[in-house]
């Protein structure tokens, strides 16, 4: 299988990443060797979006038997936040082709992210970040694209309706590179929480993700 990594973040939590390098019929395979593991919906057509179904679950299920549990597969909360079946651990799925990413957590919420750096993010930066951060960024598409990532795994995490990018969730000043420890912050009302975050190029792409 082509996992590339679990790296043990504590002894609750472990994140994983899969690079797609399967055939959709290789992956039906594996998933047919499992029968806990559901298959793509029928209404997925998309030939990558069926593949990084497959390899989402089939990590999941691998990062799970890492941490020594039992995989009963997965099902989504009324606001769509995947949850285990029969454990109380947390998860979150990322997936970008040809690389997807889980991670799982005993005792708290956690997010995760992966994405590209892509000329859109400079169009749309406005959009998700606030004007201190927008200066911090500058026209650096790659620390957008951190930027961008930390976000969503920090609204992954939170799972709830109503979290606004650039009203709600922020990042402290941060230095690029190959690897870093990033602090998000959720902002509702008066009440701020922070979470620790680590960040990572993979090849052409960046891997965000929460570890409290």
């Amino acid at each position: 299988m082509p996992i590339i990594k679990i790296d043990q973040i504590n002894k609750n939590a472990a994140v994983g990443l899969w690079k797609i390098d399967e055939s959709e019929s290789k992956l039906y395979t594996l998933m047919n060797q499992n029968p806990v593991l559901q298959l793509p919906a029928p209404d997925i057509s998309n030939v990558i979006k069926k593949q990084e179904w497959m390899a989402g679950r089939l990590m999941l299920k691998s990062l799970v038997e890492h941490l020594g549990l039992s995989y009963y597969g997965i099902y989504k909360d009324i606001v769509g936040k995947p949850h285990l079946n029969n454990h109380s651990h947390h998860i979150s799925l990322t997936h970008s082709f040809p690389w997807v990413g889980a991670i799982v957590c005993k005792n708290g919420a956690v997010g995760i992210d992966l994405e590209q750096p892509k000329e859109k993010l400079r169009r749309i930066a406005y959009k998700f970040l606030s004007n201190k951060e927008m200066d911090q960024a500058g026209d650096d598409v790659e620390k957008l694209c951190v930027y961008w990532c930390a976000k969503e795994a920090l609204y992954k995490l939170k799972g709830k309706k109503g979290i606004i990018f650039k009203d709600n969730l922020f990042l402290e000043p941060f230095e690029l590179d190959e690897k870093m420890e990033l602090i998000g912050n959720i902002i509702e009302g008066d009440h701020i929480t922070k979470y620790k975050m680590r960040a990572e190029k993979i090849n052409k792409s960046y891997l965000v993700y929460s570890v409290n």
